[in-house]
């Protein structure tokens, strides 16, 4: 019930600033807890109801960040799911998320 996965930033992932660009940090979440909630689902299909992100600082070119998602807290139509997108041991971004688990009532 928990991945991780790593992004190395290239300059089309940038904002106007310099840094990584707020939407594909969001993106990114939404991947790394989809991806952990697909596998632990074990053939099962879900879908992203609620993603909330709290920026916590910025992250620049040739960065590589690391994306660990952790599920906490599994029911029969319901996962729940918090992620975190760190460079080295600095956290740029934390996210939680809420998936639903299609075919279940």
């Amino acid at each position: 019930d928990r991945s991780e996965f790593l992004f190395d930033i290239r300059d089309i992932h940038l904002n106007g600033g310099g840094a990584l660009h707020g939407g594909m940090m969001m993106a990114l979440a939404d991947i790394v807890m989809g991806r952990t909630v697909r596998d632990a689902l074990e053939g099962q299909k879900a879908l992203t109801i609620s993603l909330n992100c709290d920026f916590i600082g910025p992250s620049k070119l040739g960065e590589r960040v690391r994306g660990t998602a952790t599920i906490t807290r599994k029911t029969r139509s319901i996962v729940f799911i918090g992620c975190e997108l760190a460079v080295g041991e600095r956290t740029i971004m934390t996210a939680t998320g809420i998936w639903k688990i299609l075919g279940s009532e």
